[in-house]
């Protein structure tokens, strides 16, 4: 694979620090390109345990974890640190082009539970600390 043997010492470059952007990162540095230097046109973001998650709301622009986005993250070796500050959701509220609400439940027939986190907090989160 790319990035072993005596040639393993190379750099590689990812543009955009997003969930996407970061995951690429990480992949990279498990086949064992470094450093890996990401390259991202907004600030970083607060420590995932910062008070402006929860101070700020207008910060938070929420992600949906389901099956195959927690399995990418097991794979990459960041489950339990991003994990750590997931919210579980326990259902969904929809509203129909009148204002009508309906709740639905989630229920144990889908084998994991839907998670929840805040975009800059997960990229805040590094799984190597």
């Amino acid at each position: 694979p790319a990035g072993t043997g005596e040639d393993a010492a190379r750099d590689a470059v990812v543009v955009g620090g997003g969930p996407a952007g970061l995951a690429a990162a990480l992949m990279l540095r498990q086949r064992g390109f470094a450093p890996v230097h990401v390259f991202e046109r907004l600030p970083p973001p607060p420590a995932p345990r910062d008070e402006v998650y929860s101070e700020q709301p207008e910060r938070s622009y929420n992600l949906g974890l389901g099956a195959r986005g927690q399995k990418a993250l097991a794979a990459l070796g960041a489950a339990d640190a991003v994990d750590a500050f997931c919210a579980r959701v326990v259902g969904r509220q929809d509203w129909d082009a009148q204002g009508n609400s309906t709740v639905k439940l989630q229920t144990a027939e889908k084998g994991y539970t839907t998670k929840c986190i805040q975009r800059d907090r997960l990229a805040a989160v590094h799984p190597t600390r």
